[in-house]
């Protein structure tokens, strides 16, 4: 696949082996280009300012800025730029805020290969993406500060695999009402559809195993 019909991805990584690293597989992919790389922030919004990428690969530790702050600086720079952060914490405050300030993916280092080339995949279709022990992390501490009894209510039942009307004709309430739990349940489990929401349910205990 040629360069103008691949995902073109800038890198952004303080630490030259693992940029080269990151390069390295990515580039190994018939369907990935990576166009450009930067070591800290304020070269990245300069490289990113002049440089046609579909994905920008950002480490949430850099020298002259925070994750929060280097994600940011490239919005700033170019809003809608589509950011995955590839990172070593998998905490969920970390994870959280990267995405409240912009990112639209987030992926864990010790990731295998395919799990960091599909993120790249995703994030650039626009589609967010956590890889699954962020987003547990992440799920857990949301279930615990806000799962309401409804959703738990909903979420137990969305597991025998009923429709949306299912549920709303079980629970005496509207699509509309259904759907709008539906959509909180899986934006507090960091995944994009209801199968993914059963097993990650089930990974943080919402669910017990069946």
């Amino acid at each position: 696949m040629s360069t103008a019909s691949a995902i073109r991805v800038v890198i952004v990584d303080d630490h030259p082996v693992v940029g080269r690293g990151l390069g390295a597989m990515l580039g190994g992919q018939p369907d990935v280009a990576v166009v450009a790389e930067a070591g800290n922030a304020a070269e990245a919004a300069t490289v990113i300012a002049r440089t046609r990428r579909d994905v920008v690969l950002l480490d949430l530790r850099l020298p002259d800025a925070s994750g929060t702050e280097a994600i940011a600086k490239v919005v700033a720079v170019q809003p809608g730029a589509r950011i995955l952060v590839v990172s070593s914490y998998s905490r969920p405050g970390d994870v959280r805020s990267a995405l409240e300030v912009g990112a639209l993916g987030y992926a864990v280092k010790d990731a295998v290969d395919e799990d960091v080339v599909g993120a790249v995949r995703t994030v650039a279709r626009g589609s967010a993406f956590v890889s699954p022990s962020a987003a547990d992390g992440l799920a857990r501490e949301q279930y615990i500060e806000g799962f309401t009894p409804r959703e738990q209510e909903i979420m137990e039942i969305m597991a025998e695999g009923c429709t949306n009307d299912q549920i709303a004709a079980l629970l005496g309430l509207t699509i509309g009402t259904t759907k709008n739990y539906v959509h909180a349940i899986l934006l507090k489990l960091c995944v994009n559809d209801r199968t993914a929401a059963v097993a990650a349910a089930t990974r943080i205990g919402v669910l017990k195993p069946r």
